[in-house]
């Protein structure tokens, strides 16, 4: 009898000792991050590259211990760079538990998502974010781009001012509003300070179908001596294609939206010496940012853009609060990430206020011999 119960007890410890070797031998789960990415439809050639600035930044913590031995994960979602579908693919981020969400790429998609991220106070960043409507806020969302009426001020005083430009135009695309009227208020504010004048504005939806060769018309009507694109980087060189094949050489300025490959891939030489300002200094000569560049290429055999290097801050960014939270802290993702700035970026060191706002230098930028060349550094 006395050895049937020591048996019993061998095989019964033994089976406690395997269960337990099992279970707190396996990796814990991985820390899942939502992401929101406009990866197909009209934005969708900025879009890949922010995912994949955002993609890399995520293979190179795990691959440095991720978390606190724990690796990430990032959840990604395409929201067709629709901002409909951008509150649809949210809500399937928090029902399936990520713990903070980046993204997505267009105002208008951040505005629609606020009161959601709001409600179930998630941490969300948006990393191109620049809708002013997002700033001075204490809520959920962490917005690390630089706001549109500083650059619509910017591109104003370039105009009137430095160009001496008196009649400028603007067009715009509504699909983005929560992006696109801030800018162009702005401009035509700083235009009137410095004795110009707005002499026509010029709305349309990247939504509908488009003739470009009207909307050309339509500027040409008014005979400005400038004009403010705030438009993406396809409407943008079809445009100024259109301009340029109709005889207009009016000086263009442009928002960062447009700053892309797609912009001088698809507009040829009509793009040459449009002027824009980009907060980003892609002739940086930072150790950090040459790495990225090299390491983004060899990972994906093309260069990074300013979207790139944003998103790719900003998981580095959610690693430094998600640490401080694996270590017991009681406070939210958001109110670690501001008690943990300033951050070393790709870029140089950058500060988050008390709002969770980041507010960056301004390069000025030209395209010459298809290429974005520095003209002005702040």
């Amino acid at each position: 009898m006395n050895k049937k119960l020591t048996a019993l007890f061998i095989i019964l410890f033994a089976g406690i000792f395997i269960f337990a070797w099992f279970h707190f031998s396996q990796p814990e789960p991985p820390i899942r991050i939502g992401y929101i990415g406009s990866l197909t439809g009209k934005f969708s050639d900025l879009g890949t590259t922010c995912r994949d600035g955002a993609l890399m930044a995520v293979e190179e913590i795990n691959a440095s211990n991720g978390i606190n031995g724990r690796k990430l994960q990032l959840v990604v979602r395409d929201d067709q760079s629709s901002s409909d579908m951008a509150l649809t693919v949210t809500k399937q981020l928090i029902a399936q538990n990520v713990q903070a969400i980046i993204g997505p790429l267009t105002s208008a998609s951040a505005k629609e998502i606020l009161d959601l991220i709001n409600d179930n106070e998630i941490l969300t960043i948006g990393p191109v974010i620049a809708g002013d409507f997002m700033a001075k806020k204490e809520d959920f969302f962490i917005k690390m781009y630089t706001s549109t009426s500083i650059f619509g001020s910017k591109m104003g005083e370039l105009a009137a001012s430095d160009k001496g430009l008196k009649r400028l135009a603007i067009i715009s695309d509504d699909d983005n509003l929560a992006y696109t009227a801030p800018i162009a208020t702005s401009f035509e504010k700083k235009v009137n300070e410095f004795g110009g004048e707005v002499v026509e504005s010029i709305h349309f939806n990247s939504q509908n179908n488009l003739s470009f060769s009207k909307l050309a018309d339509e500027i040409i009507a008014s005979n400005p001596d400038g004009l403010l694109m705030v438009t993406a980087p396809l409407a943008t060189a079809m445009i100024l294609q259109q301009l340029r094949l109709k005889g207009s050489n009016i000086q263009c300025f442009s928002s960062s939206w447009a700053a892309s490959k797609e912009l001088i891939t698809e507009g040829g030489s009509a793009v040459e010496g449009l002027l824009l300002y980009i907060a980003f200094n892609s002739k940086s000569t930072l150790p950090s940012h040459t790495q990225f560049i090299n390491n983004y290429k060899a990972r994906f055999a093309k260069a990074p853009n300013y979207c790139s290097s944003f998103n790719h801050d900003a998981v580095f960014m959610l690693a430094e609060a998600l640490k401080e939270a694996s270590k017991g802290s009681q406070k939210k993702l958001n109110e670690l990430i501001i008690e943990g700035s300033p951050y070393k970026g790709i870029q140089g060191e950058f500060d988050v206020d008390k709002n969770g706002d980041i507010s960056g230098d301004l390069f000025l930028q030209t395209i010459k011999d298809g290429k974005f060349i520095i003209i002005d550094t702040p």
